[in-house]
């Protein structure tokens, strides 16, 4: 399946959907709580975070944008400097809620995203980069 954006003219190729639900997720995810604004086809309305890592987050909402619709998410979590708006794709939804893919994210973004997802200590930090290096050797 071909996902594409009238406005960008680029090409996304979809992957398959795999069976039972299993997970896919390259990039962990760290727990959100905080109102977020959506605006997807010229509507837009209000929901909340659960969880956002730096490839997309879970939004709790009763308004489920269809699979593979475009939509911006409007993030003004406290603990930012200023509100970020994002780009995305709706990946995947259940009953109250949705997940949402992160389109391409400039460098302030992306830091900002690095920072509402590193609750990690220290410690932490360096026993994932020691596994990582013996992973990858």
């Amino acid at each position: 399946m071909i996902l594409a954006d009238r406005k960008s003219r680029t090409t996304e190729t979809a992957p398959p959907l795999e069976p039972g639900g299993a997970e896919r997720r390259r990039l962990s995810r760290a727990p959100a709580d905080f109102s977020v604004a959506i605006e997807s086809n010229g509507d837009q309305w209000t929901a909340w975070a659960v969880d956002i890592g730096l490839g997309g987050m879970f939004i709790e909402t009763d308004a489920v944008p269809a699979y593979g619709s475009i939509i911006h998410v409007t993030i003004g979590a406290p603990t930012l400097p200023q509100a970020m708006r994002l780009p995305g794709i709706v990946r995947w939804s259940a009953e109250g809620g949705f997940g949402v893919e992160f389109g391409l994210l400039g460098i302030r973004e992306t830091y900002a995203l690095v920072g509402l997802t590193s609750e990690h200590t220290r410690f932490e930090e360096e026993a994932v980069t020691v596994m990582r290096m013996h992973l990858c050797s």
